[in-house]
């Protein structure tokens, strides 16, 4: 690990790049721990590790990439609780491939998402990793009325708040065309498979699947790659649904669908029915799925990192729920609605046959 000044010289640098910190900040980084001066209401604290290897792979992702991408999975844990994301305490185990100008693209990638969403960098650790690069954020919110998973009811509608399956897709071109250093499809300097837009026209051909010209060709693809590597939290779309006070219950979707409607209905002690002509999937994901002979409809359910929210309300409150997303340029897809519990967690088919819905979001500790 090439780290210039060892740890007390990149605890320097860090604080160079950090700053001293906003109004809220009353000490910051370099004392034992930071000083907040916290706005009034309920607090909210959440954290999200991001392992090498396991949530991340260094050629698919470039260094502020991954500061992004780390940071936002706990901006997105806030907008879920409809709350205002504002300090984040962040750790690293850094390999030994790691060096300064890595670390500092990290850096950069967060301090960009934490300047659009308001957030300050406020301290953290950093170690020596042995096998891999770790990412652990701790992050702190506000806000005075946090929705939970636990308060939906039989007969509310749910609802999602974009399309589905678009990280999923994107890292499946990530994995199946070769790998590349954080870059988008369309910027091919840095590409290290060959592999091009243009090279995607044959693939497109070979699966039968219809293809446009091929500048929009590059920007569906690059479409997908940000989905997966630069996700956008739902913060104004979360602050927006709790606003109603119908909302009775929300969570993002990290898992997949399918999991976070059986997190609901565990939380809630509910039943789900998801219908599967009503699950929300973008013509960019269509495309992938065609290109890889892949289940679009799989990705949505089963894909993850999506980051939308997905929310329960009483279907009375529909136009109020609209409008209010509308107010903000969002909108929102009705997916299904909730039952009692013994019904458990239904699909329900296009021609009308009803399934069990497995919980098939990502299990770390799973064995198969």
């Amino acid at each position: 690990m090439a780290i210039t000044g060892g740890e007390f010289g990149f605890i320097d640098r860090i604080r160079q790049w950090i700053g001293t910190g906003g109004k809220s900040v009353a000490l910051g980084i370099g004392d034992d721990a930071a000083v907040l001066l916290p706005p009034p209401g309920k607090l909210l604290a959440a954290c999200d590790m991001l392992v090498e290897g396991v949530h991340f792979v260094k050629e698919h992702i470039s260094p502020w990439q991954l500061g992004w991408k780390a940071l936002a999975v706990n901006i997105s844990d806030i907008a879920a609780m409809g709350g205002v994301p504002l300090f984040a305490l962040v750790s690293m185990g850094l390999a030994d491939w790691v060096d300064d100008a890595y670390v500092e693209g990290i850096y950069k990638g967060m301090l960009d998402i934490g300047e659009r969403f308001g957030v300050e960098l406020v301290g953290g650790d950093t170690v020596s990793s042995p096998n891999a690069m770790v990412i652990n954020i701790a992050i702190l919110g506000s806000t005075n009325s946090p929705v939970t998973r636990s308060g939906a009811e039989p007969g509310h509608l749910i609802a999602v708040t974009g399309c589905l399956g678009k990280s999923a897709a994107g890292l499946a071109f990530l994995q199946k065309m070769g790998h590349v250093q954080g870059i988008t499809w369309s910027n091919t300097r840095d590409a290290k498979s060959g592999v091009t837009p243009a090279g995607l026209s044959q693939v497109v051909a070979e699966r039968g699947t219809e293809s446009p010209d091929r500048e929009f060709e590059a920007d569906w693809i690059d479409e997908l790659i940000k989905a997966h590597l630069e996700p956008m939290p739902r913060v104004r779309e979360g602050r927006a649904l709790a606003s109603t006070g119908v909302v009775s219950a929300m969570m993002d979707i990290s898992d997949g669908l399918a999991g976070e409607a059986h997190h609901i209905a565990r939380e809630s002690k509910v039943g789900v029915v998801i219908r599967e002509d009503a699950v929300p999937i973008g013509y960019s994901t269509l495309l992938a799925a065609g290109c890889w002979e892949s289940d679009p409809l799989e990705w949505a359910l089963s894909g993850g990192e999506d980051f939308e929210l997905v929310f329960t309300f009483p279907p009375e409150s529909t136009d109020t729920v609209r409008g209010a997303l509308s107010d903000i340029g969002g909108s929102m897809h009705i997916v299904g609605h909730i039952t009692p519990e013994t019904e458990g967690v239904i699909l329900v088919r296009r021609d009308g046959a009803k399934e069990n819905l497995p919980c098939k979001g990502y299990d770390h500790f799973s064995r198969t």
